[in-house]
């Protein structure tokens, strides 16, 4: 009988459509969505970190000679559309930066989805060469009003941009999934979604996959081995067929079998007669290995491992067994049955031994061996988990909005935080702001805006188990504010503070009844100075000059103000042959950059000027005519927002 098997691992194949030699190398850009939503959860576990663990898993796969970057959007500050940074700059021998830029993520804004697709196609210069992003997003666009047509202009002027897109988690938004579907229809891209890691790895695989050439390059050595024998009883009778993704490369026998490969992804299957097993594997930059090991002939498999270890971390297994499609190393509940028996496994296809990662509980647990068809345990092996133990210090009251000194112990695990959220809060809301601990200890910890009792604790990423609390009291953060009680529009104010003057708190100006980010037109960061210089808007009304705290925008204080409009004169011929320059008295505001301009006289935005002279010039000004005759307007322009005060005809002859 022969049997087929085909070894799988999570992140082969993804990314791959990056290892293509080609006469021009084409850099990638990631795109990765940071926004507040990524702590939604699936399955139980945070978005962002199943995107963290897919895609560590996913660079360790990358050729370290593509150019490869990375952007992030809504992960420095909330409400902001501009919050999009390019962290990793497109590159050979990124994995390293990317992979520590990604677990460094803290989701906290909006998603200025399209904005950071556009940000990421200007660094790869995809207007002179090649370029292509990959968007993993979980959301709906919260920025661009329109994101399709952005998506349609960056096709139009790129020389071969192309822009896939990943939704993660978006289920059946109809608005989300038609914008992606959108952005990656108009740039020639392929749209995939995903619910869960296994669905993300094969999505990210699905748009980034391409063939690549073969080549001469680098030698692989394959070799056939049995489970649980320290020698090979194969010698040469193994047949070997080693396939690119669309066609076999090479047929041969022996054990070992070389061959010169390029850089790029394959399949080598082994037949020994019996058995047929098969291996995905990809060729970088070096020579390589590659091993395929045979089940044992008596089917029959054992466990062996540590037998007490702490909760937490990560137990090597050694295990022999049939090694068939599916089979897999589980640990659960000692008295656990079905599927709880494996609260965490490892395919047996990833090695001998698996390395399991011990759940976050402590107790009585068994390590099974777990047969892929019909997940029935065939071997055992009986471990004890010890508590991990952390230890958390902070004050016990300090004011909401503030950053503190938080002094930890504890096991430190990859991506273990510590984070802070109001009492009796449960899963995602325990943590209204977080610090992981690879930061150090003492960390620096941001409060939450909100005055009340909170509770400080150390987290284990795993699950998000919390191992020590400690309860903290937050009380109101206060500030005042001292400014005129009217002003003249566009005119710059004196505006003086107290405050917390935490990271970005701002002072802002905006109408009375505004609401969100429509409650600053103008502001100021208080790190600016005090008093502060505050500019008025253009339009005359009510206005309300309020004291921001930069997380969250909550408001401490507000005064109002009138402010009133501006008028200005200009006294200028009627008249003026084309090309000549015209005198033109004026009488204003003059502030700085304001201007006076000539433009036609039926023109919008800003063909309204097409010569112009800046006021701080003085009165009389010398403005140059337009060279084509014509009826014109001379007028008075603010500098913020291109304001107009006034205008006069202008006939140019």
């Amino acid at each position: 009988m022969t049997k087929t098997v085909r070894k799988t691992s999570l992140a082969c194949a993804v990314l791959l459509g990056l290892a293509a030699p080609s006469q021009a190398q084409e850099a990638t850009i990631l795109v990765l969505d940071g926004s507040r939503s990524m702590w939604g959860q699936i399955d139980g576990v945070n978005k962002i970190v199943i995107a963290r663990d897919v895609v560590g898993s996913i660079l360790s796969e990358i050729p370290s000679d593509r150019d490869l970057g990375l952007t992030v959007y809504g992960h420095r500050r909330s409400g902001d559309c501009s919050d999009i940074e390019t962290i990793v700059e497109p590159s050979q021998n990124t994995r390293d930066q990317i992979n520590a830029a990604v677990a460094a993520i803290n989701p906290r804004g909006r998603t200025p989805m399209i904005d950071a697709v556009t940000a990421a196609a200007e660094t790869l210069g995809y207007e002179d060469r090649p370029a292509t992003v990959i968007l993993v997003s979980d959301g709906v666009e919260t920025c661009n009003a329109d994101p399709c047509n952005a998506a349609l202009a960056l096709n139009e002027q790129g020389v071969d941009f192309t822009a896939h897109v990943v939704g993660f988690g978006v289920g059946d938004d109809p608005d989300a999934l038609a914008q992606m579907q959108c952005i990656a229809e108009n740039t020639g891209g392929i749209f995939a979604a995903a619910e869960n890691a296994d669905e993300l790895t094969a999505a990210l695989g699905r748009v980034t996959e391409a063939a690549p050439e073969v080549a001469a390059g680098f030698e692989v050595t394959f070799r056939a081995l049995l489970a649980g024998a320290e020698e090979t009883p194969f010698g040469d009778d193994i047949r070997w067929t080693i396939a690119g993704p669309e066609d076999v490369l090479e047929e041969g026998s022996g054990n070992p079998f070389s061959l010169e490969l390029s850089a790029g992804s394959y399949v080598a299957t082994a037949e020994d007669g019996e058995v047929t097993l098969s291996a995905d594997f990809s060729v970088s930059d070096r020579a390589r290995e590659v091993e395929i090991i045979f089940p044992s002939r008596t089917g029959e498999a054992s466990i062996a491992g540590p037998v007490e270890v702490v909760a937490g971390s990560q137990v090597d297994v050694t295990w022999t067994g049939p090694d068939e499609d599916l089979d897999f190393i589980g640990i659960g509940r000692a008295d656990a049955a079905g599927s709880a028996q494996w609260t965490n496994y490892a395919y047996t296809t990833t090695g001998n031994p698996v390395s399991l990662l011990v759940p976050p509980e402590p107790g009585d647990y068994v390590i099974r061996y777990f047969r892929g068809e019909g997940e029935s345990a065939i071997a055992s092996h009986a471990l004890r988990v010890l508590a991990a133990e952390a230890t958390v210090d902070a004050p016990e009251a300090a004011v909401a909005g503030d950053t503190i000194r938080v002094t930890w112990t504890g096991p430190a695990y990859p991506s273990d935080f510590i984070g802070i959220g109001q009492v009796g809060s449960e899963e995602a809301e325990q943590w209204d702001n977080f610090t992981y601990v690879r930061e150090g200890s003492p960390l620096d910890l941001v409060l939450p805006t909100e005055p009340g009792d909170y509770v400080i604790q150390y987290f284990m990423n795993q699950e998000t188990y919390s191992l020590v609390s400690v309860p903290i009291m937050l009380t109101p953060a206060a500030a005042s504010l001292e400014a005129p009680s009217v002003a003249v529009v566009g005119e710059t104010i004196p505006v003086g503070w107290s405050g917390p003057a935490n990271k970005d708190d701002f002072v802002g100006i905006g109408k009375v009844d505004a609401e969100g980010s429509e409650q600053w037109l103008n502001y100021t960061f208080v790190r600016e100075g005090n008093p502060l210089r505050l500019e008025v808007p253009t339009m005359p009304g009510e206005y309300v000059i309020r004291y921001f705290m930069g997380q969250d925008d909550t408001i401490l204080a507000e005064n109002q103000i009138a402010v009133a409009g501006a008028s200005a004169v200009i006294t200028a011929p009627t008249a003026a042959p084309a090309g000549e320059m015209v005198r033109i008295e004026w009488d204003g505001p003059g502030y700085p950059d304001d201007f006076i301009a000539i433009g036609p006289a039926d023109a919008e935005g800003s063909d309204r000027w097409q010569t112009y002279a800046y006021t701080r010039e003085g009165s009389p000004l010398e403005v140059e005519v337009p060279e084509a005759p014509g009826n014109y307007e001379i007028r008075y322009f603010l500098a913020q927002g291109n304001t107009e005060l006034t205008s006069v005809p202008l006939r140019v002859e």
